[in-house]
């Protein structure tokens, strides 16, 4: 995708085709950690399915270079993730277990895991390792979220988040900017998305997710849980699917709302900042069978217009990609 500046070429599609039962969760392969790669294109797409089984895509053949199965206790894989820092250590989520693999085996099949990590009493439904790829978290239908250190075989246990959520926490990512803090969202109406220090184990702040001012005809039906969390890679904008269609944008350092964006016109149920061309893009997935790159506006400049009684736009559309079916949640 470029970022309609007329230079790129338009986005082709193309589908990964092998597992047998509808796909639930994706990442995109690490970037390099050396600063002449960081740019280059990541050729790895990492999937789990309903069918019980995770796939390592590589997006140069099109066709799955891995494929872990058998060792998933017959549970659907709901959550994946990639390692930074580590292109051979992958993470996969099943039932209350987080499972690391060894791509540095030459079998394609790969049935058993070299980490099997046990702290969540619930299913869980998103892991995810931090920039060092030495801390995992993982939150569940219990609303707490697990925070643990992924080094050794069994993985050790860091803190146990608890008492933020009232009901399913859906999606937690670590800080950028802060090595020992976590946001999560919950499907709850109100303040859903918890800013945590799983140092001391505390809420530092809690973050409203139902924009009253906001005129959604869709929150009559569907109400803005919070769905999925990302991160800008400068680690200043954290943005929230909502079930209601919009996508909350928070400065979490600042603690200040910066505003919704009137992104879909069913359920979010995904965002995710682009690893390609600038900071401010964003994707978002929704039910409306859509996934629209967004190109955000600079918080200063928005700031500045904003103080000048000027109403800006957080963010315009800049690419709209029609699906067949609907997204996954």
């Amino acid at each position: 995708l470029g970022m309609a500046d007329g230079r790129e070429a338009p986005p082709q599609a193309f589908c990964l085709r092998g597992h047998k039962a509808p796909v639930l969760c994706l990442a995109a392969g690490p970037l390099s950690t050396k600063n002449k790669d960081k740019d280059k294109p990541r050729d790895l797409i990492l999937s789990g399915s309903d069918d019980c089984t995770a796939r390592l895509w590589d997006l140069r053949t099109r066709k799955p270079s891995r494929c872990m199965l058998g060792c998933f206790e017959k549970c659907p894989v709901t959550s994946v993730s990639f390692t930074p820092n580590d292109p051979n250590q992958v993470f996969a989520a099943a039932g209350t277990f987080v499972y690391g693999f060894d791509l540095r085996k030459e079998s394609i099949l790969l049935m058993k895991a070299e980490k099997k990590l046990a702290f969540n009493k619930d299913d869980i439904n998103q892991i995810h390792v931090n920039n060092r790829g030495k801390l995992l978290c993982a939150c569940d239908d219990s609303g707490d979220v697990q925070v643990i250190d992924i080094r050794g075989a069994e993985g050790k246990l860091v803190k146990s988040l608890s008492g933020g959520h009232k009901n399913i926490c859906l999606s937690a990512q670590f800080c950028p900017h802060n090595a020992w803090e976590v946001v999560s969202g919950s499907a709850e109406m109100g303040e859903a998305i918890v800013h945590w220090d799983f140092n001391r184990g505390r809420v530092i702040e809690r973050f409203p997710n139902n924009f009253v001012d906001q005129k959604n005809k869709n929150q009559l039906v569907n109400p803005p849980f919070c769905n999925s969390l990302s991160y800008s890679r400068d680690g200043k904008t954290l943005a929230a699917a909502l079930g209601d269609g919009l996508i909350g944008l928070y400065n979490v350092k600042e603690k200040t709302i910066l505003g919704p964006l009137d992104a879909h016109s069913a359920g979010a149920c995904a965002v995710e900042f682009a690893n390609f061309g600038p900071p401010s893009g964003l994707l978002s997935a929704s039910s409306d069978k859509t996934v629209v790159l967004w190109e955000l506006m600079d918080q200063g400049e928005y700031k500045a217009r904003f103080k000048k009684g000027e109403k800006p736009k957080l963010g315009l559309p800049v690419v709209r990609i029609g699906l067949e079916e609907k997204p996954n949640w």
